[in-house]
């Protein structure tokens, strides 16, 4: 498709699996913003029309807007640019040209799209969560994944296997791409060691079993999915006789 990641073939994946990425902006003409498309550029030579374009010999390159402004395209807006194919209909193609004149912000920087060309990533895929408790959740395209990480003993396509290091877990704050973790409230979990994903219920749950002092990481909502849910840690739960607690961590 002309975006560097040269004549590799699509691969099947879950839905599930690609919602562990955040949404990004649509491949498509709409996505650069402009509304004049093929018409003459305010403020430009004659035959300069919006849509034009430049390219730098390191990929990047310029856009005319609908103001006659010069939007900067990353090496992979670029190239983008350059594939898409724009309808007739709407006059000529965009003609790539020398190009001066006013800078203008990118339509498109919203649609968070790679910088550069892409590269295609042989063998098996993995997505690779960062979560921190000061900044907002980034996940990484990573490659070829080692040991419980691997998806190559697994024999069938919809199997899902959970595995968390003996002794180990996880506390965190669910959240979605973007947000940042509160110091305090918003929905709170433990991962435990059997992969089961186990809700504090109330304010107080967490300084009652001593999590409170450590800084919850941010994890998006589709990352917990994986996991299967557990049970409702709370103090009315505890207090509860044996078996009488129900999901919500109150006794039934």
């Amino acid at each position: 498709v002309g975006l560097g990641s040269g004549s590799a073939q699509a691969v099947r994946v879950p839905r599930e699996w690609l919602e562990l990425f955040p949404r990004g902006g649509d491949l498509a003409e709409e996505t650069f913003g402009l509304g004049r498309l093929g018409q003459a550029a305010p403020d430009q030579p004659d035959g300069v029309r919006v849509g034009d374009y430049a390219t730098a010999t390191d990929g990047s390159g310029l856009l005319v807007d609908d103001d006659g402004a010069l939007q900067p395209l990353t090496p992979f807006a670029a190239a983008l640019w350059r594939t898409l194919d724009v309808s007739p209909d709407r006059g000529r193609r965009p003609t790539e040209r020398e190009l001066d004149g006013a800078s203008a912000p990118p339509a498109y920087d919203a649609a968070r799209w790679p910088g550069g060309a892409l590269t295609a990533s042989a063998g098996q895929g993995c997505a690779l969560l960062e979560a921190s408790s000061d900044r907002p959740p980034l996940v990484r395209l990573a490659g070829a994944p080692q040991g419980e990480a691997s998806a190559e003993t697994l024999l069938d396509r919809d199997q899902r296997s959970v595995h968390v290091a003996p002794g180990a877990g996880a506390y965190v704050v669910s959240g979605e791409w973007g947000e940042v973790a509160p110091a305090e409230g918003g929905r709170r979990f433990v991962v435990d060691q059997k992969g089961r994903v186990d809700a504090l219920v109330g304010e107080d749950t967490p300084f009652l079993l001593g999590y409170a002092e450590h800084p919850a990481p941010l994890v998006p909502s589709a990352w917990l999915e994986l996991f299967a849910p557990g049970v409702a840690l709370s103090q009315e739960a505890a207090l509860c006789p044996p078996g009488a607690s129900s999901e919500d961590g109150s006794c039934a």
